[in-house]
């Protein structure tokens, strides 16, 4: 079954999509994808996320929501795997563009 966070992904839903899954997958295979991230991991995919989501916000991209949807969905699964802590998880859920 393939969940809407990309990053509850273990293997087995890595081969399902028919999607190459990183070498850290690979290496623990019963493992999610945001359980393995390092700190600096979770780090750069927030900055990343919210880099996309105020550049389709720009253009008013169609799939804006879909995307700002799915980086939600990231952020609760950090969250729910102790990746993110309670407060970071508000400051940025609280941000004006991810409440559009």
């Amino acid at each position: 079954m393939i969940r809407k966070s990309e990053l509850l992904w273990c293997l087995a839903d890595y081969e399902a999509a028919g999607v190459e899954p990183p070498e850290r997958i690979l290496a623990d295979p019963s493992a999610c994808e945001a359980e393995l991230m390092t700190p600096e991991d979770v780090a750069e995919h927030i900055k990343d996320s919210i880099g996309t989501i105020l550049i389709m916000l720009d253009h008013n991209s169609p799939r804006f929501k879909e995307v700002r949807d799915n980086f939600i969905a990231d952020l609760d699964c950090l969250v729910k795997v102790g990746k993110l802590d309670k407060d970071e998880y508000n400051d940025i859920r609280s941000s004006e563009e991810l409440n559009l």
